[in-house]
């Protein structure tokens, strides 16, 4: 009869010591679960959320970002003392060179410490989505293109001009260059290249009494204008 209520004490004093369950928590994870465009490297945010009971002493979380492959793209451990309500804002960094695109899991492991045996909780997992990068559509190309203008001269005995290309229009990148080509009288060609932008300038004084002189002008290929003086 004394074993026996000696064995009915001892089961009694222990189902009045406090339990491990006591000292436990739980959480959950939250993220923006819109498409990111990953171009280089990015932070992704995540917000973790924390309830511990008042007896927690100490806890340690242990997160994994686990990528569509199943490999872990993230480890992050987190330490903290006693209990109550936690909010722990952090973040991932993930590179689309070494990052595959799809869905990101964030899940975590949650262990208390109290006044016994430790306990240890799977806390909500959250997900979120990476997209390949997609380069932008190269800009189209367009041709340089100019203008042939006649300059005022210095005197009655000069002829000037101008070649001129404009610039490149927005939204747009450089093609090919602009070709002029231009004439006097019955001398050799002479040929001017241009990027957008370029300016270029003629001018020749003609002698007195030399009669009619004309410049003639081509771009790219077809005649464009034609400039002339005469001198009595």
């Amino acid at each position: 009869m004394m074993k026996r209520l000696a064995v009915a004490a001892a089961a009694t004093a222990l189902a009045m010591l406090p339990t491990a369950a006591l000292a436990a928590g739980s959480g959950y994870y939250t993220t923006s679960n819109t498409t990111l465009l990953a171009s280089g490297c990015f932070f992704h945010p995540y917000v973790t959320t924390l309830s511990l009971s008042s007896d927690v002493t100490d806890w340690i979380l242990e997160t994994r970002i686990i990528a569509p492959d199943g490999s872990v793209a993230d480890l992050d451990v987190d330490f903290g003392e006693g209990g109550g309500e936690r909010t722990l804002a952090e973040d991932t960094l993930l590179c689309s060179s070494s990052d595959k695109p799809g869905a990101y899991t964030i899940s975590g492991k949650l262990t208390t410490y109290g006044p016994f045996t430790p306990t240890e909780e799977g806390i909500g997992a959250a997900t979120f989505q990476v997209a390949a990068y997609v380069p932008p559509p190269a800009p189209p190309a367009v041709d340089v293109d100019g203008a042939a203008t006649k300059l005022p001269a210095p005197d009655k005995r000069s002829l000037r001009f101008r070649l001129r290309a404009f610039p490149t229009p927005t939204g747009y990148v450089e093609g090919k260059p602009l070709v002029w080509k231009f004439k006097l009288d019955q001398r050799r060609a002479v040929k001017v290249t241009q990027e957008a932008g370029d300016s270029y300038t003629y001018s020749r004084e003609f002698s007195p009494g030399s009669g009619l002189h004309k410049i003639v002008v081509w771009k790219n290929g077809v005649r464009e204008r034609k400039f002339s003086i005469r001198l009595g």
